[in-house]
């Protein structure tokens, strides 16, 4: 895309990339003259800013010369002086002059020449620096001058030997990247290689098999032996690669021009990208080094001849040009916002009144391209990291070797995660809750010590130890006290008195209980009263207790009250958190089985909110809840914090498991964490113990990677895939003009070619704007190719089976010999009448008069006239088998009515089964004629089109009246219509080889005389869309 532009005729050179701002060199350009016939010449400088919208660039300085130039290079050198190198100009007049590009910047102008050297006796059309000593300069001028130049000794320059035959004019010298004392140049439409060690030519390169004459050359940046050589010649208009090692012809030759090269660019950044400039006003960027040199990229040019192009050195993507019309125009080839202008009007502003009797310049119409397809070298990483899955890492460098390894973390870890996993699988969880009982500090030896209780065979017995309620301690406590002796079993001697005759003495001696109970209680005689109600029976003793209880408000009546009333849930909701041991004292001693675990969750849901983490957590550990015990631990995301809580969980599962007889469920933030550790493992190496607590998490998407793997697990199911199953082919296919996709019951690949041309990247949306999926090649497992675009693709009968890539066996079911075999000795042809062919009447003019010939007997002894063919082109040329010529007959006159000849046969429409052939081929050659201005290609083409319409009359002539008629030679087989529509298919993929391919087994297995009409212009037509990057968009 253009970006910026200088209003100046000019040769151009960009600064160093060690220099920053970029600058542009413009020498005024030696035989050349702009609209105001100016004479004048001036070496500028000018600065690449690429924030600044506008299209100018901005001048920073220049001197003037009083010499044009033909050829500018710029250089680095590290001398203090020349802070910013040297530019070296060839002159007209066969002088070299060297700049201080630093005095120019500052307007120094006597100060800017820095050196003049006149050694050529012709204007100087080639320089180059040496890559690898920034003083060596060569220099190529008229006559075959070569010269060596040293600039720190410019008295005597070196030649490389002695002058190349017949003497001409050096269009350009190029020094090798990779070997310094290798130099080539061009001379009357040659190459010459100069060894400058033996001062003598190694090798002259030209191709004498065609009209080339090389005007430019340019070393490839990384391989020494290659290089490309650009021809200015009209008749053969292409840039050739070649390698010396193998100079007999070029190795590739990039044809894109239609008329002679005049510059061509490497761009040392990338050996991927050439540049090549020609007089048909195009500028191209090509892949060289693709099998068949692919064109990347067209810059918008505005048919503008370009004379010299040049990669900026510190910015790769941006790139110059100089052009015959008085502009310098800048490109950027990753695209951006263009730059466009009006054409200049200095011509007809110079010619006057004759400049005005032409119409005005028009607006320009701005040229659209396409995106490059593959980054360029400098946009890839050269080296990069990637992880995958069970702790690999790939690491690749820019030597292209990729590395695999495995990753291991801590040990201790990886250890203990094992030592974790033996103990769940042996059911030896007891044991290791001891061992890190014993290892773990005092809150945590409490948990584990809680959690160990679980697998006692009195669980509850062991919890209440462990919150210091030991029955056997508080039986030597009640031993120590000196409590009254029992009276139970002592006789009272004593008389009975029974006293005054109160209220209480008589209801105790009528039997009235109720009211003796009441009596006590009114005196706050409380142990009469229970007394006296344990003799009037349960109800009265429970009324009692009752009221005991409620007037009696302290935390032992309120303990006793509870205990005896069984009101765990208000102990739970009212205690004080405090005494959170008492109470789940009590919860352990009275509660049910049934009651326990909700009691305990309700009791830890309490501390939890009040911030109390580890009572909390011992209460949910008796609760047997392993989502709330992990809870009450802080969340990490480091491996050794996620092992720790997933110890404990792994210890609680196990004990619920062992009560409850079923594994209970991970759910939320315990799920993410135990998933987080699974992974953890499998990074490190350890599918197998990643895979067991993925599985015993319910992890269903990482089980099931893991499972696949390992390749298995013994002693474990495969987990069910975890996603809905989705049947992309149909179960079944019938045989009828519209059914599945051809690919759907059969895969088609062909061998792997050794120089297979690369497939582009294809965007999953087309420049149009229309929406695609973007597919691979075939594979050989048979997946179901993308079906065909706006119908059904056919299917014939009996459908043959197609090879996959690793070899290609018969096309169709019934192998046919190919159209070049020896027939076989006992084969015999027979001709057969096509079934339910009309007959064409006769049409043999009658020459005499007939009479009597229904009566008529033919002669024995007139021979039958051999069969002929009906031509439909041709009737009059048609006789049936065995009609008799009738002579001497004298019928009586007969009128006869001359019938006209036939008009020429329409072409009758494609069955709506095959009108996706039709529009795939034409859509391909319209494209292939929109893309290209080249006349043989568009000859190419319009021969294509002819074998196209071959193929379409054979494709229409198969159906008669809606059915298929019997294949003749003039018709299709129904193997050759199913080939057909699978290269259709692979074209809509982008796959042109697997078309190819598919063509070459057509051609091997085929009917020759069947098909060789219009097969070769398909192949040609394959290989052009290739060659253009022309793809089928519909």
């Amino acid at each position: 895309m253009k970006i910026k532009e200088v209003p100046r005729t000019a040769n151009i050179a960009w600064s160093p990339a060690q220099q920053h701002p970029i600058y542009l060199a413009a020498g005024t350009a030696a035989q050349q003259l702009d609209a105001s016939f100016s004479t004048s010449a001036s070496l500028e400088l000018f600065e690449l800013d690429l924030s600044d919208a506008s299209v100018d660039l901005p001048r920073k300085g220049g001197v003037i010369s009083e010499q044009r130039f033909h050829r500018l290079v710029w250089t680095w050198h590290t001398n203090s002086d020349m802070a910013m190198g040297y530019i070296v100009a060839g002159a007209d007049n066969g002088s070299l002059f060297l700049y201080n590009p630093v005095a120019i910047l500052e307007d120094r102008g006597e100060e800017a020449m820095v050196l003049q050297v006149s050694k050529h006796s012709g204007p100087v059309h080639a320089l180059d620096f040496n890559p690898f000593q920034r003083n060596l300069v060569a220099s190529g001028a008229s006559e075959s001058e070569i010269f060596i130049w040293d600039l720190n000794n410019t008295a005597s320059p070196m030649t490389p030997g002695s002058k190349t035959q017949p003497f001409d004019d050096v269009n350009c010298v190029s020094w090798n990247r990779q070997v310094q004392h290798i130099l080539a140049s061009t001379v009357a439409g040659k190459c010459v290689v100069w060894d400058l060690r033996k001062s003598d030519p190694i090798i002259k390169v030209n191709d004498s098999t065609s009209r080339m004459r090389a005007r430019q050359v340019v070393w490839h940046p990384e391989v020494a032996t290659q290089m490309c050589l650009a021809s200015e010649d009209d008749h053969s208009p292409s840039v050739q690669l070649w390698d010396l090692r193998f100079a007999t012809s070029p190795i590739r030759v990039l044809e894109g021009h239609t008329r002679g090269v005049l510059a061509i660019a490497w761009c040392p950044s990338d050996p991927d990208l050439l540049l090549s400039c020609a007089k048909d006003g195009r500028l191209l960027c090509w892949n060289p080094n693709t099998e068949r040199g692919e064109l990347v990229y067209e810059f918008p040019t505005l048919n503008q001849w370009c004379f010299d192009v040049q990669w900026c050195l510190r910015d790769p993507a941006v790139i110059a040009g100089a052009t015959f019309d008085g502009t310098v125009n800048v490109y950027s080839l990753l695209g951006g916002p263009a730059q466009w202008s009006q054409p200049s009007a200095k011509i007809a502003d110079s010619f006057g009144q004759m400049g005005t009797m032409s119409e005005p310049p028009q607006s320009p119409k701005m040229p659209t391209t396409e995106p490059l397809r593959k980054a360029p070298k400098w946009l890839r990483r050269p080296v990069g990291v990637s992880f995958g899955f069970g702790g690999k890492l790939i690491t690749f460098e820019s030597s292209s070797v990729v590395h695999l390894s495995q990753l291991h973390g801590d040990g201790s870890l990886l250890e203990d995660a094992g030592r974790l996993e033996t103990a769940v699988a042996a059911g030896q969880i007891a044991d290791y809750c001891a061992q890190k009982q014993k290892d773990a500090t005092e809150d945590e030896s409490q948990v584990w010590a809680f959690l160990q209780g679980n697998f006692e065979k009195e669980p509850r017995k062991h919890f209440l130890q462990l919150l210091d309620f030991d029955s056997a301690e508080l039986a030597k406590k009640i031993d120590a006290l000196e409590l009254p002796e029992d009276g139970s079993d002592q006789e009272d001697e004593e008389p009975l008195v029974l006293g005054d005759r109160v209220p209480l003495t008589e209801a105790l001696l009528t039997g009235d209980f109720e009211t003796a109970v009441k009596l006590c209680l009114a005196e706050q005689r409380v142990a009469e009263a229970f007394i006296a109600a344990a003799a009037g029976g349960p109800s009265l003793f429970l009324r009692v207790q009752q009221y005991f209880l409620a007037s009696d408000r302290s935390p032992l009546m309120r303990l006793l009250a509870t205990v005896i009333g069984r009101k765990w849930k208000n102990l739970v909701d009212k205690c004080q958190l405090s005494d959170w041991k008492q109470t789940m004292a009590a919860l352990l001693t009275y509660a049910t089985t049934e009651e326990l675990p909700s009691l305990c969750r309700r009791l830890g849901e309490r501390l939890e909110a009040a911030g109390e983490k580890h009572p909390a957590a011992l209460c949910f550990i008796c609760a047997g809840d392993i989502n709330r015990l992990a809870a009450c631990f802080p969340p990490s995301a480091s491996p050794k914090a996620l092992l720790a809580l997933v110890e404990k969980v792994q210890a609680l599962r196990g004990a619920v498991r062992l009560v409850r007889g079923s594994d209970a469920e991970l759910t939320g933030a315990l799920a993410k964490q135990v998933a987080h550790l699974a992974e953890w493992l499998a990074e490190q190496g350890h599918l197998k113990e990643a895979l067991r607590l993925a599985h015993e998490a319910g992890l269903a998407e990482l089980s099931d990677r893991l499972y696949h793997a390992l390749g298995g697990m013994p002693g474990m199911a495969a987990p069910q895939f975890p996603f809905p199953r989705i049947n992309l082919v149909s179960r079944k296919t019938s045989v009828s003009p519209r059914v599945a996709p051809v690919a759907a019951t059969m895969s088609y690949a062909p061998q792997a070619q050794p120089h297979a041309h690369p497939q582009p990247h294809v965007p999953a949306v087309h420049p149009q704007g229309h929406p695609t999926a973007m597919f691979p090649s075939a594979p050989a497992t048979g997946l179901p190719m993308a079906p065909l675009r706006q119908t059904e693709p056919f299917v014939a009968p009996n459908a043959p089976v197609y090879p996959t890539r690793a070899g290609l066996p018969a096309y169709g079911a019934p192998k046919s010999e190919a159209w070049n075999d020896p027939p076989a000795a006992n084969r015999t042809r027979t001709r057969s009448t096509p079934l339910n062919t009309p007959m064409e009447p006769v049409m043999q003019p009658v020459m005499q008069p007939l009479a009597g010939l229904a009566d008529a007997v033919p002669d024995a002894s007139i021979h039958p006239q051999p069969y002929a063919p009906y031509n439909p082109y041709k009737p009059m040329e048609y006789r049936q088998p065995g009609a008799v010529q009738p002579t001497n007959l004298q019928p009586p006159p007969v009128h006869i009515q001359r019938e006209e000849p036939p008009k020429p046969k329409e072409r009758a429409p494609l069955p709506a089964e095959h009108q996706a052939l039709q529009q795939v081929f034409d859509n391909l050659a319209d494209r292939c004629v929109q893309a290209t201005n080249n006349q043989q290609t568009r000859k190419k083409l319009d021969d294509v089109r002819k074998k196209l319409d071959i193929l379409y009359d054979k494709l229409a002539d198969r159906t008669v009246g809606g059915s298929r008629r019997l294949c003749t030679a003039a018709q299709l087989s129904d193997n050759v219509v199913l080939g057909l529509h699978q290269m259709i298919q692979a074209i809509q993929q982008y796959d042109y080889q697997t078309g190819l391919g598919i063509h070459a087994h057509m051609i091997a297995t085929g009917n020759f005389s069947e098909i060789s009409p219009f097969m070769p212009g398909i192949k040609t037509l394959l290989q052009t869309c290739i060659q253009m990057n022309v793809y089928c968009q519909m």
